[in-house]
Order: C-alpha cells, then structure tokens, then sequence
C-alpha cells in the first residue's frame, strides 16, 4: 500500500504525501530488517521532504537510515545522521514526535549514544545519552525515557563498568511496571464499559 501511495502522490504532485509515504516505507523496511532498502527508501524521502521544507519527515527518514546503517555495522554512518538529527532537533523541535511514538531528539540521541559507544567515544555517548534521557525526562512518555536510561545504561556497560547504572535500570523497571499496571486497569475498565 505504501508503493501504491507513493506512485499516487507522484501522479499528483503531492510532495508531502510522497515523502509521507517514502519516510513510512523507510520505517517498515527498517522493521523488516530490509536494512538497505531502508535506507534507499528514506534517501529518497529525505531528499524529497527537505524539498518542500518539511522538518519532520526528514528527520524521521534519516532516523530510521541511522538505524538501518547501524544495524548493517557502517556505525560511523550512523553516527553522522544520529548527530545531524541532534543538532538540528532543538528548542521546541525536541519533544516532538513528528507523528511516530517516540520523541525524535530522544531516540535520535539515544541511538547516537549506541553508536558512539561501538565506536569506542564512551565520553561523547554518555553525553548523548544524558541528553536524549533530560529531554525524555521533561518531554517523555515512558518508551521515550526507557530509551534514553537504556542507551545510558549500555554506554556503562561497554566501558565496563555495568554496576554503575543499576540503580537507574531498577528505578526505571519499578516506574514502568506501574505505568503497566495503570494502563492495565484503565484498559480493563474501558473493556467493562463497552461490554
């Protein structure tokens, strides 16, 4: 269907409906782990979104590039999207979520911290991974601020020191259970309402 939508909005000449598309085809493909597609696909819809000005679709294709780069091992590549993502993601651009679940500026950073700490910049990754957790912390919801603690959380790790970051892992598992837990009740409360 995202073909479909993207050949339509071409015959249509709806540049925003194409990138839409594109940058949707881009995030399936990352999902499907057709990681070089990915990363084909959102090329095009990044290039196609920064055409028409359009920040949000551009930064969400070169996220789901960023970690189609990654998971094919070009870390520094992915590094390089990660961290334009960052730069250009802030004031009031850092909590949005450009239509996608998670906060662009957290996950971005969050994934920039994953790269750097492949890379072996543990001081740069923590530093990334700081800052995607305040923005999380201040803007986010709970996927958004496990994302930042675990990227946080994984920086330690790689540099060896696993010990040090515990006490957030179990803090952040504790808050997020009972985030779980209310979610549950209010979903089977709605459940009963509708029955």
């Amino acid at each position: 269907h995202l073909a479909a939508a993207s050949a339509l909005a071409e015959l249509l000449g709806d540049d925003h409906a194409k990138a839409r598309a594109l940058c949707q085809g881009a995030h399936l493909a990352w999902q499907m782990g057709r990681w070089t597609d990915a990363i084909a696909t959102g090329t095009h819809a990044m290039t196609v979104a920064e055409g028409i000005g359009n920040v949000g679709l551009a930064v969400s294709s070169r996220f789901f590039m960023g970690l189609s780069t990654l998971a094919l091992g070009q870390v520094e590549t992915g590094a390089d999207l990660l961290r334009h993502n960052v730069s250009i993601l802030g004031g009031d651009l850092a909590r949005e979520r450009f239509g996608f679940v998670s906060i662009c500026s957290v996950v971005s950073g969050a994934y920039l911290a994953v790269c750097l700490t492949e890379l072996g910049r543990f001081d740069e990754a923590e530093q990334a991974a700081l800052a995607a957790q305040a923005t999380a912390r201040q803007h986010g919801l709970a996927f958004d601020q496990i994302q930042a603690d675990l990227a946080l959380a994984g920086v330690d790790l790689m540099r060896g020191d696993s010990g040090r970051r515990i006490e957030l892992l179990e803090r952040a598992l504790r808050e997020r259970t009972a985030e779980l837990r209310a979610s549950e009740a209010r979903f089977r409360r709605l459940t009963e309402l509708a029955s």
